[in-house]
């Protein structure tokens, strides 16, 4: 079993787990909501986010990008869990 990493959570986490994560951060996530506060993203925003990924044809059928939009889903999940845990955003702004 390869090395692990402490993940922002406390786990331990693979060294790939954790570069996978950081490339959905640094192409997806940072350059759509960076300059904004925690509070401040909404909803529309995450959904662009995690919708960015996905190849669509002429025709609206997805044809490349599921994974990669749901592995973004679930890292915004994740982070936008834990700001509320740190109280970091507003319950009011939810989890989204």
């Amino acid at each position: 079993m390869g090395s692990l990493q402490q993940g922002s959570d406390g786990d331990r986490e693979p060294p790939r787990t954790v570069a996978h994560k950081t490339r959905i951060w640094v192409r997806f996530v940072e350059p759509a909501v960076a300059h904004l506060k925690i509070n401040d993203v909404t909803e529309e925003d995450v959904g662009a986010i995690v919708r960015r990924p996905l190849h669509i044809d002429d025709a609206g059928r997805i044809i490349k990008g599921k994974a990669e939009a749901a592995s973004t889903y679930r890292t915004l999940h994740h982070l936008f869990h834990k700001a509320l845990q740190w109280k970091l955003r507003t319950r009011e702004a939810g989890n989204r």
